[in-house]
C-alpha cells in the first residue's frame, strides 16, 4: 500500500467514526431524552385522536411528569417511570381517573400501552 492510499484509508476511517458519533442514542440514561413537547396520535380501538403533552422532569432522575396525559387536561399531569428506554406508568389517578401502563422509547418516538379506567389506548408520540 502506498503512502496515498494509507492516507485515503486513515481519512475514511475518521470520516465513518465522525458519522457514528453523530448518531441519535437511544441508550441514553436519565430523562433528558424525555423532556419537552410531544406529539401524540392515541388510539382506541378504531378511532384516533392526536394532542400534545409536556414532559418534564419530577426530582428523582428516573420520574417524569407528564401533562395532558391522554389529553386529559394541560395541568393535569401523570408521573412515569424511566429505567433506560423503558417506561411504567404506575397506578394513579389523574384528574379522576384511573391510568396505568407502560411503554418503551424507541428511535426518538415514545410508543405506549395505558389503560385509562377500563379502556385500553396505545399511542406514539414523536418531538
Amino acid at each position: 500500500m502506498n503512502k496515498k492510499n494509507i492516507f485515503r484509508f486513515i481519512l475514511f476511517g475518521a470520516f465513518i467514526a465522525f458519522i457514528s458519533s453523530c448518531a441519535k442514542d437511544d441508550t441514553t440514561i436519565g430523562t433528558d431524552k424525555y423532556t419537552g413537547q410531544w406529539s401524540c396520535k392515541e388510539t382506541q380501538g378504531s378511532v384516533s385522536t392526536t394532542f400534545t403533552i409536556t414532559i418534564q422532569k419530577h426530582g428523582s432522575e428516573d420520574t417524569l411528569d407528564v401533562y395532558n396525559f391522554d389529553n386529559l387536561g394541560t395541568n393535569e399531569k401523570a408521573i412515569f417511570i424511566t429505567n433506560e428506554n423503558s417506561i411504567v406508568i404506575p397506578s394513579q389517578s389523574v384528574s379522576n381517573f384511573n391510568v396505568s401502563g407502560y411503554g418503551t422509547y424507541t428511535n426518538g418516538k415514545l410508543n405506549l400501552n395505558y389503560t385509562v379506567d377500563t379502556d385500553s389506548y396505545t399511542a406514539v408520540c414523536s418531538q
